[in-house]
C-alpha cells in the first residue's frame, strides 16, 4: 500500500525525498533482474551498495528524461492542451445539445497549438451535434476535416445516468530511445566516476519510468552498439512498468 502511495506522489510531482525515488525504482529494477538481495541506499556516491553474485557493488542511478515539460510542443504541453480541448468540448457540447442524449467520448488527438485549444474544441462539439449518435468508433471521414483529432469513440449512457465523462486517451507509440542522448548520460556520470567510491564491481543505472510523459520511450529494438561506456562495469537500462532491463554494456536485452 505504501508503494502505491508513493506511485501516486510521483504521478502528481509532489516533492520527494531523492533517497526514497532511489529505493522506489532501485527495487523495482532487483524484481525485474530476480536478485532478492537487502541494500543500503544511504550512500551518495553511488547512490546504492548491495552483494550480487558474491561480489560488492555500488549502483550509481539516473533517470533518462526526455523531455522536461519546458519547451511549447513537449510532451506534458501537449498533455495539457489535449485535456483542456477535451474538457471544453464537453462543456460546450452539453451547453449547446438539445436532445435528451447523453454521451461519453474518448478521444486521442494529434500535436495542437495553443491558439487552436477553443476554435478545435468547438468543431468537436459541433461535429457530435451534428451526427446521428448511436455508439461506437466514429470513421475517419466523420472528422477529417479536423486534422488534430486522431481517433472518438462514443458512448451513449443511459437515460438514468446523470454525469458524462469525457476521456483523453493515449494513441499510438512511444518514441524509440536515442542513443546519442543516451550517451551523454553515460559521459555525465564517467566524468565523476573518480569521486566514487570503488567496489567489486561498479554500476550505472538509468531508469525510464513507463508512466512519466517525460521519460518513456521504447528501450527495445535499438543498436547500442555505438554506446562506449568506459569505467562502470555494466550499465542497465531498466523501463518501469514492462520490467524491460537492457545490457547497454553487452548490448542485449536481459529482459523484455
Amino acid at each position: 500500500m505504501a508503494a502505491f502511495f508513493f506511485f501516486i506522489l510521483l504521478c502528481m510531482g509532489a516533492p520527494v525525498e531523492k533517497k526514497k525515488v532511489e529505493e522506489y525504482y532501485f527495487k523495482q529494477f532487483l524484481d525485474a533482474f530476480g536478485v532478492f538481495e537487502s541494500f543500503d541506499s544511504s550512500g551518495e556516491k553511488p547512490d546504492i551498495r548491495f552483494a550480487c553474485e558474491g561480489k560488492s557493488v555500488g549502483v550509481e542511478m539516473t533517470r533518462f528524461f526526455i523531455d522536461r515539460g519546458g519547451e511549447a510542443n513537449s510532451r506534458v504541453k501537449q498533455r495539457e492542451r489535449q485535456e483542456k480541448t477535451v474538457s471544453l468540448s464537453q462543456k460546450l457540447f452539453e451547453g449547446a445539445s438539445q436532445s435528451q442524449v447523453l454521451i461519453e467520448a474518448s478521444l486521442a488527438f494529434n500535436d495542437i497549438k495553443d491558439r487552436r485549444i477553443k476554435s478545435l474544441a468547438r468543431e468537436i462539439a459541433n461535429l457530435f451535434l451534428s451526427l446521428d449518435l448511436r455508439g461506437g468508433r466514429l470513421s475517419c471521414k466523420d472528422f477529417e476535416s479536423i486534422p488534430e483529432l486522431r481517433f472518438a469513440y462514443i458512448y451513449v449512457l443511459k437515460a438514468d445516468d446523470d454525469a458524462a465523462t469525457w476521456r483523453l486517451i493515449q494513441s499510438g507509440s512511444v518514441d524509440n530511445t536515442n542513443v546519442d542522448v543516451l550517451q551523454g548520460i553515460i559521459n555525465k556520470k564517467e566524468n565523476k566516476f573518480d569521486n566514487y567510491e570503488m567496489f567489486e564491481e561498479n554500476w550505472l543505472l538509468i531508469i525510464i519510468d513507463f508512466i512519466n510523459l517525460c521519460m518513456d520511450q521504447e528501450p527495445l529494438n535499438v543498436d547500442y552498439s555505438s554506446l562506449h561506456i568506459g569505467k562502470f562495469d555494466r550499465v542497465y537500462l531498466f523501463r518501469t512498468g514492462y520490467n524491460t532491463i537492457v545490457d547497454l554494456k553487452g548490448n542485449k536485452v536481459i529482459k523484455p
